[in-house]
Parts: structure tokens; sequence; C-alpha cells
């Protein structure tokens, strides 16, 4: 089944073409070409591989300036400020400087000049709202989801999105959220074996598996055996929906083919490989069906793949009235219209 993104729920599937590989490909291409393509996508994830955060502030404000105190600038200002010098093999403090009165004075002062500094870091807003740490397959539906829940229920809920291997392996580090969503059931139940979950994981949606392509035309699967074209995947080690496109290819015997002739794209999580494939990065991208939506154009076919069932848990301890109701909410009939207006059904 192919779309268009402008034909979204109303139009009726575009017909594919056989030979669309030649009419979605500049001719002359060569394997240079293809590598510049390459670098070009990667770079622009790499720039991009921070979380992204939903609008009103992210409680993370802190984890954000933490590497600032690992770095020599924060040492060399904390010396600056007390009136102390290093000195390899001796004492900190210069013969014939500081006097102790001084010294503290100095103290005093940059603990002062940390806090006017820093004391802002964490907005305010952040210091009693729950935060849903969810994969970026998820992020349209949490952009229309939580501030609709917020509204009804007069809660202060607020997204952070990301690869769910990222986000697992922030909540083991103790990153602050309450509520994660994972794309698949690997990386949930990876934070349940931490003893970081209240009780099991559980699923609370699906979603299929497209083939997207910046063009009108919706693609055709025979596209894929194409020797000119790249493709674009998320990176299958820590995100499930970049694991589900390399164990597609490999299903139809295509993935050997095209890493071998430098076709395959790893990106980062999926929206930041759909947004990279989309400004030219590759011809095509495996993607969740809610990121092709996202996009905003192009066009896409669904592939013959089983669709993913999405898993999800309250972090331990982390557990609030809101983060339950809205755990809740998203499991009930109530979200039904929200999951199939981004291309999501109930888990099976």
């Amino acid at each position: 089944m192919e779309h268009n993104a402008s034909d979204r729920d109303a139009r009726p599937p575009v017909a594919g073409h056989g030979d669309a590989a030649k009419d979605l490909h500049a001719p002359g291409e060569d394997r240079a070409h293809r590598a510049i393509k390459r670098n070009r996508l990667r770079a622009q994830c790499d720039r991009k591989e921070q979380l992204s955060l939903e609008k009103g502030g992210a409680r993370g404000g802190f984890f954000q300036i933490l590497p600032f105190f690992r770095s020599p600038y924060f040492f060399a200002t904390w010396l600056h400020f007390s009136g102390m010098k290093p000195r390899i093999g001796a004492t900190l403090l210069q013969k014939g400087g500081t006097d102790m009165k001084g010294f503290r004075n100095r103290w005093i002062f940059s603990i002062l000049a940390f806090f006017l500094v820093f004391g802002t870091a964490l907005p305010s807003s952040a210091e009693n709202a729950e935060t849903v740490a969810a994969a970026a397959s998820l992020q349209s539906l949490m952009a229309k989801t939580i501030p609709w829940f917020n509204e009804q229920r007069g809660t202060g809920l607020q997204g952070v999105y990301g690869a769910s291997g990222n986000l697992a392996r922030q909540i083991e580090s103790g990153a602050p959220f309450d509520l994660f969503l994972s794309a698949d059931e690997k990386w949930a139940r990876y934070v349940e074996e931490k003893g970081l979950l209240d009780g099991e994981p559980l699923p609370f949606a699906t979603m299929p598996l497209v083939l997207w392509h910046s063009g009108e035309m919706a693609p055709s699967l025979d596209i894929l055996r194409s020797e000119k074209l790249t493709v674009a995947i998320a990176n299958p080690e820590t995100a499930p929906f970049g694991r589900r496109a390399k164990a597609y290819l490999m299903e139809k015997g295509l993935f050997e083919a095209i890493e071998t002739n430098g076709r395959l794209i790893i990106g980062g999580d999926v929206l930041k490989t759909g947004l990279a494939a989309k400004s030219g990065g590759a011809d095509l991208a495996i993607l969740p069906l809610s990121t092709a939506a996202a996009l905003g154009e192009g066009s896409w076919t669904l592939l013959d793949a089983e669709p993913q069932t999405l898993f999800g848990g309250v972090v331990k301890g982390r557990s609030t009235p809101a983060i339950e109701a809205f755990w809740t909410f998203l499991r009930s009939p109530e979200a039904a219209p929200f999951l199939k207006e981004f291309g999501f059904l109930p888990p099976r």
C-alpha cells in the first residue's frame, strides 16, 4: 500500500511503478556521490544527537550543564574567584600572596557567583513537572497528546524524545524521567531488569514500517534492489525501528548487497534519520509510518513486515497521580483516536 504525504487519511493509496528506480535517481550518479550523501547524513545526525525537548522547558537542564563541572574551565574559574594559583608539587597558595581573610572573601564570592550563574539553569516550571521520556517515533503523537491531556486534567506533563536505547541508558544513569515509552520491548525490559521500572513493561500501541521517498510518486518495493539508490535506516544499536529495518532487509536478502555497495546509511533515531533523508542525505529511508507522515512531504509504501509493538512503564520511584493517569489513558479506548491519527494501532 502506497501513500503520498498530502493524502493523509482521506485519499486512497497511490499505485506504485515498476520502473520507479529509473525515475527517482539522476543518471550518472556513482559511488563517490553516494559516499557524499552518506557523509552528509551522518554529519547531520551527529549534530542533532542531543535530545529534542518539548516546548516548556526540560527537567534535565542540570544534566545538560553537568559536563561543565568536569571541564578545566570550571576549575580555572574557581581558582580565579578564590584567589588560588595552582603549582605542581607545591602548595596552592603562592608565597607572600593571599592572606586567609582575603581568601575567605574570594571563596564566598565564588560561591555567590556560582549560584547567580547557574541558579536559573533549571526552569522554574520543571521543579514539579513530570517528564515522559518517549521514543522519537512517538514525538508527533506526544506533541499533541500531552498538551491536550494537560489541559483536560490540569497536569503539567512534558516530553523528552530520543532513541529508545539512549533514553533507557539515561534512566540507568539517573535522568529524572517519570514514564518511559519505548519503541520496542527490548529497551523496556532493559530498564526493568536494572530494577528501574515499576512492574512489567506493558504494550500500548503498534506501528507499521514504511519505505519513504521525497518524491510525489510512491516508491515500489523493487526500488530497494536498485544499485544506484542509497537507503537510510536509524541506528540498529539504539533505535528499535532501525533494528527492525535491518531485520527486514536481511529477511528479503537485500541487506548484504546494500551494505557492500556502500548504499546503506546509518542515522541516529528515526526522526533525525528521516529529516536527514528529507534534506537529501539519502534517496530512500525505512521509517515507522508516524515518522514518515511527520516529515510533511514525500510518499511512502507500507512494507510487508510485522508491525512493531511499543512498550512502556512508570520509572521506579517516580510514580505520581498525573503520570499514572497519563499511562492509564494511553492504554485506554480514549486514546485510540490520537493513536489512529498518527498511524498507530492498538496492541494485538
